[in-house]
């Protein structure tokens, strides 16, 4: 109960490093995902269950192989209302077009990879007021 965050990014190393930066940051339950369809599935799981938490925030990679991560926001949209559900893109590309098709399919925030504390923290508190 609380806040969950669920990490999806296709690379191990960055779910790691985007783990130790929430948990070093927040109080929180943090879980990852390597694909949208596994993200998806938990979080189905999950905010069906008796213990669902009061927010979970989807931080979640652009560009994955099967359900990219614009994919899986507007499945994520279909599914919960932004009160349930908060995700934030992250990518490597800092085109805006890409920003803007990211937040236009539901998302709060897009952040550059690499990710610093800074951005992460901006946008997560962004998201925990915005509560």
């Amino acid at each position: 109960l609380g806040l969950l965050v669920v990490i999806v990014d296709d690379n191990a190393i960055n779910r790691l490093l985007l783990q130790k930066l929430v948990q070093l940051h927040f109080r929180c339950e943090v879980v990852s995902r390597e694909d949208g369809q596994t993200a998806l599935e938990l979080l189905a799981r999950r905010l069906g269950s008796p213990q669902c938490p009061v927010h979970t925030i989807v931080l979640s990679d652009i560009h994955m192989e099967g359900m990219n991560g614009i994919e899986l926001a507007t499945q994520i949209r279909q599914r919960w209302d932004r009160c349930v559900v908060s995700i934030i893109g992250v990518t490597a590309d800092h085109t805006a077009a890409l920003h803007e098709q990211c937040l236009g399919c539901g998302m709060r925030a897009v952040l550059t990879k690499p990710v610093l504390a800074p951005q992460l923290l901006e946008a997560m508190n962004g998201v925990v007021r915005g509560l």
